[in-house]
């Protein structure tokens, strides 16, 4: 607690303000000879006789009589009116004032009783105790409101005196009516001021005290300062000096500037160790103010006791401080933001969460900009208002540089103290659990794939493995027991060609071995030697002589792939369109054309040979699945291709028409453009 800033509640400077205001109406009221209002047993005006008045009455000279009256209620009358009245109050005369304090006619009035404008409130009184007393000949004074014409009620006095007849009994009422709105106003204003003022200083939590402007002494205080220091009455407290309540002696330099501080309109305060009657000791917080009314001079002291206070402080600064750590070094981003989607707080994790630089620039920002999906937020909102709170939702974020991310979401809806709404969550990224989980699942799924492809594999390269070595054997053992020795050459010579094909065999298990389990790499293709490369390896198959070959290759940038992997497709590609070429066609053809760009290469093999039955064609890059059984070979080359091309990310396609030829082309990405875009968004 700063107490180098005065502390001095608003309610303590109100019963400063209220005292003042106190003693302010006391010094606006009259006397009290002037609001004497008891009823007089002798008429203090010297009245004429009733015979008197009948005859000022049939006078037809209104001068006469307002002249007749002035001079008897010149003593009397300040500001107001004079009116004569029958017995049972019906009036017979009204002054010409009368017009101008109630902005009535005279003449509405005349005949007509007293109380037609009298507020409800003083009626009974009038008639029950006033008229009461005229009836029996006594002079009253009492005080009243009329309903002026404009609808608000003005305070009268009014002096009633008895007017006799010959036979010495009442026969009129002669009123003298004073307008006292002012001083009424200021009673009324007085009682509420001194009952506020009671209200304020009695009920004050801290204790109050009163002191004497020049000695400092105690002259009185409120029911919690004999509480808070344990006396019994007030005067046991009475005229001691403020110091006297704690336990530090001022010396008379402290009492000094005390004075002069307190004297220049200042506020004085200052923790001390106070001292009760007991003789116990408690921490609290005196303040000292003097009042602004020369005439109500007084200076008004506060003690707090600052015990609980300073317990509650205690603990609240470590649970500040237990939270604040929790809140700042978890990696979870927590946040606070209203129904409308302001954001009140975040902490240092959610700003790193988003990509923002700290926190102040994320509290100005809107939440609905922190969600990918407009949709999926209101579906949220939706949610937390319907259940009142969220659990591990998976959301779909936007960070500051526009990417996405995945989070997971735990939010409830909180209720402020003064009754506001708000929405408390906290956001985990989960993005590399996400994508460990698609990870996974693409895994689990290649997974699946190599072990159906394994079983297929196993049960189809069971024969043909076994079928060339059984093959062979059969060879050796006629061989064995042949002795023309060109007979024996031609059973070498076919055990050779049977040995090949389990070598050709053995390599496609080869590559579909090191195609699962290599990873990919990034190699500078030179497409027009590995071209050249792959036909020269092909040039002593069986009719290739005859087929004319033709490559046309347009490159406008450097191509990056597997160097193996691409060789496998080539060749796979080029070696089943030299296998499967029409033996029946006059101009057998292989066109190669492949166009490179910075991001892709697309590449097209296109031959005119025997074709694939329309029944085959979305089989072929199954595992050893044969188009055309006829042929031999081991059916695994192009589901060796289908698997490569996907690793490298590309994607093939095919046409075919039996008997006209097929067309394969293959679409691959340049693998250092994608490694390059790739960075960009991590």
């Amino acid at each position: 607690m700063d107490f180098d800033k005065p502390i001095f509640p608003d309610f303590i400077k109100e019963i400063l303000e209220l005292r003042e205001e106190v003693a302010m109406l006391k010094s606006q009221l009259p006397d009290k000879d002037e609001e004497d209002t008891t009823p007089q047993k002798e008429s203090r005006v010297n009245l004429p006789t009733k015979e008197e008045f009948d005859d000022l009455l049939h006078s037809n000279s209104e001068n006469e009589i307002s002249k007749f009256l002035q001079n008897i209620n010149q003593q009397v009358l300040v500001v107001g009116f004079v009116s004569i009245h029958k017995l049972d109050g019906r009036h017979l005369f009204l002054s010409e004032n009368f017009d101008k304090l109630t902005g009535y006619k005279r003449h509405m009035l005349i005949g007509k009783g007293a109380y037609t404008f009298m507020h409800e409130e003083d009626i009974k009184k009038v008639k029950n105790i006033l008229h009461a007393q005229n009836l029996k000949g006594k002079n009253t004074v009492t005080n009243w409101r009329m309903r002026h014409a404009k609808g608000y009620h003005i305070w009268l006095e009014t002096h009633s005196h008895i007017i006799f007849d010959k036979d010495n009994k009442p026969a009129y009422i002669y009123c003298l009516n004073r307008d006292i709105s002012d001083k009424m106003f200021t009673q009324n204003k007085l009682e509420q001021s001194r009952k506020l003022y009671n209200s304020i200083y009695h009920s004050s939590p801290d204790a109050l005290f009163l002191l004497d402007v020049n000695t400092l002494e105690i002259y009185d205080c409120n029911k919690r300062a004999l509480k808070l220091f344990k006396y019994s009455s007030k005067s046991e407290i009475f005229g001691k000096h403020f110091s006297e309540l704690q336990i530090k002696k001022f010396s008379f330099p402290d009492i000094y500037r005390i004075n002069k501080l307190i004297n220049s309109k200042k506020i004085w305060t200052a923790e001390v160790n106070c001292l009760d009657s007991n003789g116990h000791i408690f921490e609290g917080i005196m303040a000292m103010r003097k009042g602004d009314n020369p005439d109500a001079p007084l200076i008004l002291m506060r003690v707090s006791d600052l015990t609980n206070l300073k317990n509650s402080q205690s603990v609240i600064q470590q649970q500040e401080q237990l939270i604040a750590s929790i809140s700042e070094n978890v990696n979870e981003g927590i946040y606070r933001s209203t129904l409308n989607g302001k954001m009140i707080y975040a902490n240092k994790a959610f700003a790193r969460i988003f990509g923002y630089s700290s926190v102040d620039e994320v509290l100005k920002i809107r939440v609905e900009d922190l969600y990918a999906s407009a949709e999926q937020r209101e579906d949220i909102v939706d949610k937390i208002h319907k259940l009142g709170i969220l659990n591990n939702e998976e959301v779909l974020f936007i960070n500051k540089k526009g990417y996405n991310f995945w989070g997971l979401l735990n939010c409830k809806l909180s209720k402020g103290k003064n009754g506001e709404f708000y929405f408390d969550g906290a956001i985990k990224d989960i993005t590399e659990n996400k994508n460990y989980q698609s990870q996974l699942e693409l895994q689990n799924q290649e997974l699946t794939e190599v072990n159906n492809a394994l079983d297929r594999f196993v049960y189809s390269a069971s024969h043909d493995l076994r079928a060339p070595i059984a093959s062979s054997l059969g060879l050796i053992d006629i061989a064995m027991r042949e002795k023309d020795a060109d007979i024996i050459k031609e059973y070498l010579q076919l055990q050779a060609k049977t040995l090949r094909k389990l070598d050709n065999f053995i390599s496609d298990i080869i590559d579909f071995s090191r195609n699962s389990r290599l990873e990919v790499k990034h190699d500078e293709i030179d497409f027009d030697s590995m071209l050249k490369n792959a036909f020269e390896t092909y040039e002593y198959m069986e009719n290739a002589a005859r087929i004319s070959k033709e490559v046309s290759i347009t490159q406008e940038s450097s191509f990056f792939t597997d160097k193996n992997r691409l060789n496998i497709i080539i060749n796979n590609f080029l070696s089943n369109a030299i296998k499967y070429a029409n033996p029946y066609q006059e101009q057998p053809k292989i066109k190669v054309s492949i166009e490179i760009d910075k991001k892709n290469a697309l590449i097209s093999i296109q031959d005119n040979g025997l074709g694939i039955p329309e029944e085959h064609v979305d089989k072929i890059f199954e595992m050893f699945h044969r188009a055309h059984p006829d042929k031999k070979g081991s059916g695994l080359g192009l589901f060796i291709v289908k698997e490569a091309i996907q690793k490298m990310k590309g994607h093939v396609e095919v046409s075919s028409r039996e008997g006209k030829g097929t067309t394969f082309i293959i679409n691959l990405p340049n693998m250092i453009e994608l490694k390059k875009e790739a960075e960009v968004e991590n």
